[in-house]
């Protein structure tokens, strides 16, 4: 859905693949880098594309760049001037944000617990 998506943000997907396997090997502390990871990763998505649509501009490259490079993506919404994630970003966001919410609750049963 972005072109070279793979090639340039690879780091991007091994690092919560790391960390989703921290989680499963050393329980709270592997839990606890995984949502850390999972929020700053948000934020830093949160800052690179909502923000520019709710604010008309942003703090992490000109408007105008973001919008030229994104622009041969799938759109669901296209506003002439105004950059609005792709549909591969909106996916994103909301699956990083799936993924912090089934973090937070998820809970190693232990043989105490099922007793």
């Amino acid at each position: 859905m972005v072109t070279g998506a793979f090639e340039e943000e690879w780091l991007f997907m091994l690092i919560p693949t790391i960390t989703f396997v921290l989680m499963l090997v050393t329980k709270n502390v592997g839990r606890n880098i995984h949502l850390i990871w999972l929020a700053g990763w948000f934020v830093t998505q949160f800052l690179s594309h909502e923000w520019y649509t709710l604010f008309g501009r942003g703090f992490m490259g000109e408007m105008d760049k973001k919008i030229a490079y994104f622009s041969e993506c799938i759109q669901l919404i296209n506003v002439d001037g105004r950059y609005v994630p792709d549909v591969y970003h909106i996916v994103l966001h909301i699956l990083i944000i799936i993924a912090f919410v089934v973090t937070l609750l998820y809970r190693e049963k232990t043989l105490v617990d099922e007793v």
